[in-house]
């Protein structure tokens, strides 16, 4: 593998909006986009299986060389604690997607804020038991179904309709909602029209802010172009459906890569 600047992660394609914003922010660099879609979703990992994948993917990566990565998932993110002391040996610079959600949620003057997010993320209350005060309600609500529906290109449909009135409706009285899943932004203006009072933040713009001011990875050189690999460790042709329905991103060469799997 050439070297990379940033590897960022995800199970499926929802890290590419973080990615997409990274794009926006920086130029000249080389990025390695991952998809672990070959494994269990992470969202029904067991947590120390969960934990132990992704030492197992970030050690490989890191291997390799690659210094910086995101974790572009939130049912991963809510891992990366316990990993810190691991990434700290090998001087690693790792950040996931929760602290620069719970950052964005502080930076607004929002006093009722829902939280759309999967299910483990939402019972693990990262967001809540940072959020929550006198001046602040907080509402989670598990949107589970919505990142597979965007995972097999069923953005506009019936279904996604009614899943999402469903979902939302207890959300109808926030200032605010927080995209707590990378995957949510392909859908953000059908979240909007159900709730068109409603601010939506998506912490991926504040990923990318973090690592342009914190990293330093752009080319000195203002004519040098971002290049990115994409792999996978699920299906190839999937990857690329998604990818393009999702996020309009037209991946011409994704590679399917053989790492160990979790088991089920």
């Amino acid at each position: 593998m050439k070297p990379v600047d940033l590897v960022v992660m995800d199970w499926g394609i929802g890290g590419l909006s973080v990615y997409n914003e990274i794009l926006k922010k920086m130029s000249g660099l080389s990025i390695l986009y991952f998809s672990d879609s070959g494994s269990m979703p992470y969202g029904k990992m067991d947590p120390e299986k969960l934990k132990q994948r992704l030492l197992q993917l970030i050690s490989n990566f890191s291997d390799q060389g690659v210094k910086h990565f995101v974790i572009a998932c939130n049912a991963a993110s809510t891992a990366l604690p316990s990993l810190e002391k691991e990434f700290s040996k090998k001087n690693l610079h790792v950040i996931g997607v929760i602290d620069c959600g719970v950052a964005l949620v502080k930076s607004t003057p929002h006093r009722k804020v829902g939280i759309l997010g999967g299910r483990r993320t939402i019972l693990s209350h990262c967001y809540s038991k940072r959020l929550t005060s006198k001046n602040r309600k907080v509402i989670g609500r598990i949107a589970q179904p919505l990142s597979a529906l965007i995972e097999s290109g069923e953005l506009v449909s019936s279904r996604m309709t009614k899943t999402l009135n469903q979902i939302l409706k207890p959300l109808r009285n926030c200032d605010a909602i927080l995209l707590a899943c990378t995957h949510y932004p392909a859908v953000s203006s059908q979240i909007q029209n159900i709730l068109p009072h409603c601010k939506l933040l998506d912490p991926a713009a504040t990923v990318a802010t973090y690592i342009k001011k914190n990293w330093k990875l752009e080319s000195s050189s203002a004519k040098k172009k971002s290049s990115t690999l994409f792999l996978t460790s699920g299906d190839t042709e999937q990857m690329k459906n998604a990818a393009k329905a999702a996020f309009g991103i037209q991946i011409y060469r994704a590679l399917k890569v053989s790492l160990i799997k979790t088991k089920k």
